[in-house]
């Protein structure tokens, strides 16, 4: 099995446009806030030489082959796609710094040995020493598995990773060539195709180091395992079919099977930066899923179908999993499928809730994917519907060099809409060494690559085009936000901050809420970086008085009518008021707390529902029956000079809500947190100088660089960021002084 030249050819073409778009593109690790581990001097020493292959190798199976395996060995590939992730982002971002991308690129090779090794699946070839070898050896195929990994040593040497192609469409079997070794352990995962039912055989060739004909051959005898077929319709709480997620796995292996009805959004998604075919790995789920980042046992990759499923199932015991958003039960089930049977399935979802009732809707701020077409529309929405997102939010994704993700128009007249449904098209942009920005419910793109770093002129026009602007990856505090927020948030300009992105996170939504500014809750996926669709939501409280419409889901996001969540629900009232809204109270005054947690049973019930004053646990209910579907806290707050008081509800799958703030206010002074407010100031103008010596840099680097887009707005915009910083620090220094004059009129 010679690896074709063509193949060769593709690989280098694919490593050569992986260079040329690493320029202006972010690794996903670094986008979802995993910072990369800087070896020690002892770990350095341990790197050998690269495994020839491994890029490639791990790709392939990260892509198309994790029906192979099992949940847990799926998450050691997961890891091992990180690490590999990690080099080439240090190679691109860092290269002067060679050390960082050889460990993490031998962690990784390391780790994929270690996996291959304990697979029971792994046919094992010894022909060192002369050792024997079973002549032939049965392999059992399912109709969701045709690649082998097969493990030859042909003596003493180094290791290899090899990637062949086996096609069975011949009517005369014959040795197909076959694959050039040196003398050593090579891993080699075969692609079949064309593989007939019942018995079939095919002969395996090795040359060795020169040798024109092979030396060593082995005969494999491929047996499909017996099907059945599983024929499944969903609906929904009316009896009609519906899109929903689904997974499907073998309960024997763990091994999964994807749907031969799943939605396929890879062109309109993953293929759109080229990020599926360079090799760059782990970003995506297996074949057509994509992967729910969620607490719990319902973590993992989903597929999307639109309400039916027929496809053929090796016989045996099945494990089905559906799930359609926080709203509706998720549906764990056993499925037992017979040889050459059809087993005949309909499954109504049930809503725990419906929080619509109560005025609450569901959005995604932050959902990447090409829209130019009825069709990319269609299958979009299927998402949308699959994940009971209201208004998902369709993101033009932009940088210092140019956009990705087209869209064929923004504004009213290129929504997509279905019932109470809706797909609105935005933008992320800029990105850029001040952060990641969003763009939401705009007319028309908002952007200038003159302006490119002046995020509060842009902001500006998104505000006169009547759109919202707002910051994201603030929980993860990733790709620089912490600059951005920094910069911009005492401008006034932010409309929301997003603070779930697969996970809650609050140290900078705190930081800024303890300074005294308003800072409004959402959250988005950032699909298809490594989420489903809607696997981190905000709800906006639009009301029920009328009917829906996408503005006022906006508007109430403006306001801060809002919580984020990747789980749990919630409600949320200070003396009647909602999120957002701001009461004004004399000092000493008592305020009364409402607030109730709400979780499907068994999943996401709440554990914990938390009052937070001033970033403080202040008081917490608690539940130990996760059958439990809601759970209440009252409670009066004294306020004394004024306060920011919000909720946080934990579930017991460990998913957590938060609502943005209630603000209560006393005339003459700021509702901040005094004790932590100086540190948390000073910590904004250490980041102001971060930014002025980032622009500083960057003479230097594009100098060194003049091909660099990314430093040659730092360059020609550095004057006016710097200035920026200037005049910010100035306020952040008033700031201070302002909470010196209030501690004293606290303390009279």
């Amino acid at each position: 099995m010679l690896l074709p030249e063509t193949m060769k050819t593709r690989a280098l073409n694919q490593l050569i446009f992986a260079a040329t778009i690493a320029i202006c593109f972010p690794a996903k690790l670094l986008a979802h806030g995993l910072e990369p581990h800087e070896p020690t001097a002892e770990e350095m020493a341990k790197v050998e030489e690269p495994i020839p292959g491994t890029d490639e190798f791990v790709a392939e199976l990260s892509r198309h082959g994790r029906a192979l395996f099992n949940k847990s060995e799926n998450e050691q590939l997961s890891h091992i796609v990180d690490d590999l992730d990690v080099k080439r982002h240090q190679l691109r971002e860092n290269p002067s710094n060679k050390d960082v991308p050889r460990f993490h690129h031998h962690r990784a090779e390391v780790a994929m040995v270690a996996l291959l090794e304990k697979y029971q699946g792994l046919i094992r070839h010894d022909f060192a020493g002369g050792k024997s070898s079973d002549l032939e050896m049965e392999v059992p195929l399912n109709s969701h598995q045709d690649l082998i990994l097969v493990k030859v040593v042909t003596g003493p040497g180094p290791k290899s990773f090899v990637v062949s192609d086996i096609n069975l469409r011949q009517d005369e079997l014959k040795l197909p060539g076959a694959e050039v070794l040196k003398s050593g352990t090579a891993y080699v995962l075969l692609r079949l195709s064309e593989v007939p039912k019942g018995r079939s055989f095919v002969l395996l060739g090795y040359r060795v180091d020169g040798s024109e004909k092979p030396v060593h051959a082995r005969r494999l005898t491929l047996i499909r395992e017996p099907e059945g077929t599983l024929d499944l319709t969903v609906t929904d709480e009316f009896g009609k079919p519906c899109p929903v997620l689904i997974r499907l796995t073998a309960a024997s292996s763990g091994r999964l099977a994807e749907p031969d009805s799943a939605l396929d959004f890879r062109e309109q998604l993953n293929e759109i930066t080229g990020l599926d075919k360079d090799g760059s790995l782990g970003i995506y789920g297996p074949g057509k899923a994509y992967v729910a980042p969620i607490p719990g046992p319902l973590a993992g990759p989903y597929w999307v179908i639109d309400g039916k499923e027929h496809s053929p199932l090796t016989a045996g015991e099945w494990e089905l999993i559906l799930h359609r958003g926080t709203e509706y039960e998720p549906v764990r089930q056993k499925l037992t499928i017979r040889p050459n049977e059809t087993t005949t399935l309909t499954v109504q979802l049930k809503r725990w809730i419906d929080f619509r009732k109560k005025g609450w809707y569901s959005g995604d701020d932050h959902v990447h994917a090409r829209l130019m077409s009825e069709e990319d529309a269609k299958r979009l929405m299927s998402f949308t519907r699959a994940a009971d997102i209201h208004v998902a939010n369709i993101l033009e994704m932009g940088d210092s060099a140019r956009t990705w993700y087209p869209q064929r128009g923004y504004g009213k007249d290129h929504q997509t809409r279905h019932g109470d449904h809706v797909l609105v098209v935005g933008q992320e942009d800029p990105r850029s060494a001040l952060g990641h920005a969003i763009g939401l419910n705009l007319p028309s793109i908002v952007r200038d690559l003159d302006r490119y770093l002046l995020n509060d002129l842009l902001a500006k026009e998104m505000h006169e085009k009547g759109g919202l602007y707002g910051h994201t990856h603030v929980g993860a505090n990733a790709c620089f936000v912490h600059r951005e927020m920094a910069l911009f948030t005492p401008m006034g300009i932010v409309d929301f901050n997003s603070i779930v992105q697969r996970r809650l996170g609050l140290e900078l939504y705190y930081d800024f809420l303890n300074m005294g500014f308003k800072m409004t809750a959402s959250a988005g996926s950032d699909t298809p970086y490594g989420a489903v669709l809607g696997t981190s939501r905000v709800y906006t409280q639009v009301g029920n008085e009328k009917p829906f419409t996408p503005q006022a889901w906006f508007d109430a996001l403006k306001a801060g009518r809002s919580f984020a969540t990747n789980g749990p629900l919630l409600e949320f009232e200070v003396n009647g008021k909602l999120p957002g809204e701001e009461i004004v109270v004399n000092p000493g005054s008592t305020v009364r707390v409402s607030i109730t947690g709400y979780g499907a049973s068994e999943n996401w019930a709440p554990k914990e529902v938390r009052l937070v004053v001033l970033g403080e646990s202040f008081r917490s209910s608690f539940s130990d029956d996760p059958k439990k579907s809601s759970l209440k806290l009252e409670a009066e707050v004294p306020v004394g000079h004024g306060a920011w008081i919000a909720a946080h509800v934990i579930g017991h799958d460990g998913s957590e809500a938060h609502s943005t703030p209630i603000y209560v206010k006393c005339e003459g002074f700021r509702h901040w947190n005094v004790t932590k407010a100086e540190a948390v100031i000073d910590k904004q103008i250490a980041v102001l100088a971060e930014i002025d010596d980032v622009v500083d840099k960057a003479k230097e680097a594009y100098t060194n660089n003049p091909n660099s887009m990314w430093d040659r707005w730092l360059v020609e915009q550095g004057p006016q960021v710097k200035e920026r910083t200037t005049n910010v620090r100035k306020h952040y220094q008033e700031m201070k002084s302002t909470l010196a004059k209030e501690i004293q009129e606290r303390n009279k």
